[in-house]
């Protein structure tokens, strides 16, 4: 079976960053399964067809928009599924679609296709998880490290169109879009974190980053060679000073509660504004304690709708962090990280 490295990097986030028991690739459903709440499943098609008719319906739903509930359930397919396990009950299911093209998404020919082609991934992922699993909630994820800006503004406008909608609904499924930077920040930098507590060869991601540890200079050196830059401009060769704001709070903050570094008492301040602003700069908590009975997509965001904190769960999913760092912010962090790592 073909393994797609971008998929072999979803593996391990998933068992590693989202600790999840179960992992599969390539998930398909059987032809010899029972379709569970089957009235709710086909609702949550009709609800996202009525709302997305204009746009996209005939491609969403076959042609014409006529495309049946089950059908829609017999050909789907999720490239990475994974499954959180307490007890002998489900705790929590992720799906996740990933799309790795090194020029940019190739999903047809016009932004409208790639759009059309995602939407359906995830409203089918819903239907899915509620058709098959029989549960409620879930966390459905479109991921690629590459996408046009204008085609990523486009699509995140409407993934927050679909988890608006899924807010009214009697469901908690989120959904969450990951692409250039959020991807580098949300996705790889937590596994290449995690890289030396990884030993199982089966993680063919992880394995291929040991390896390139194994022998950096000569990597560097064909790397040097093949972009025809000097070292010192090399993205390769960047010191840790050099690592984007973002990337390096949300790393740290992974090591910080890793490490059982952050108790109730300092999860109380950096939870607190004040104290936040004094030791930071920040105009915006540090940490938010996530509500499990409001949706996501309104707790990442302020009153005016702007968002201000990552959606990636922090600390056993407790907590949400402040995406709002600039280099400005930079040595009061590391003052502040590095004096909690020390102790």
């Amino acid at each position: 079976m073909k393994i797609e490295m971008a998929e072999s990097l979803f593996l391990s986030w998933l068992r590693h960053a989202k600790k999840c028991q179960i992992v599969q690739l390539n998930w398909k459903p059987s032809f010899s399964w029972d379709i569970q709440n089957e009235q709710q499943v086909e609702n949550i098609m009709n609800k996202y067809r009525k709302y997305f008719r204009r746009k996209y319906d005939r491609e969403l739903f076959g042609k014409k928009g006529k495309q049946s509930y089950t059908q829609v359930l017999k050909q789907g397919e999720i490239d990475i599924l994974g499954i959180e396990l307490k007890g002998n009950k489900i705790a929590s299911i992720y799906a996740v679609y990933v799309a790795f093209h090194e020029d940019g998404l190739h999903y047809g020919k016009t932004p409208k296709d790639a759009i059309t082609r995602v939407i359906k991934k995830m409203i089918r992922s819903a239907m899915i998880i509620k058709g098959y699993f029989g549960m409620n909630k879930g966390e459905i994820i479109f991921a690629s490290p590459k996408i046009n800006p204008s085609t990523y503004d486009l699509l995140k406008k409407e993934f927050t169109k679909i988890n608006s909608l899924m807010s009214k609904t009697e469901f908690n499924f989120t959904f969450r879009l990951f692409g250039n930077d959020d991807f580098e920040n949300g996705i790889l930098a937590p596994v290449v974190h995690l890289l030396n507590n990884v030993a199982d060869t089966s993680e063919l991601f992880v394995r291929s980053i040991q390896m390139y540890q194994m022998f950096p200079d000569r990597i560097k050196d064909v790397w040097k060679e093949k972009k025809g830059m000097p070292q010192e401009e090399n993205a390769i060769n960047r010191g840790t000073d050099e690592i984007k704001i973002g990337q390096l709070v949300r790393t740290t903050f992974e090591e910080l509660f890793s490490k059982r570094k952050i108790g109730k008492k300092i999860a109380s301040k950096l939870m607190d504004l004040p104290y936040s602003k004094k030791t930071f700069g920040l105009s915006f908590p540090v940490l938010k304690e996530i509500n499990n009975g409001i949706h996501l997509s309104k707790q990442i965001a302020d009153d005016k709708g702007y968002s201000r904190y990552w959606s990636q769960e922090f600390g056993n999913g407790k907590y949400l962090i402040c995406s709002q760092w600039y280099e400005r912010h930079r040595k009061k962090f590391l003052d502040f990280s590095n004096k909690l790592l020390q102790e």
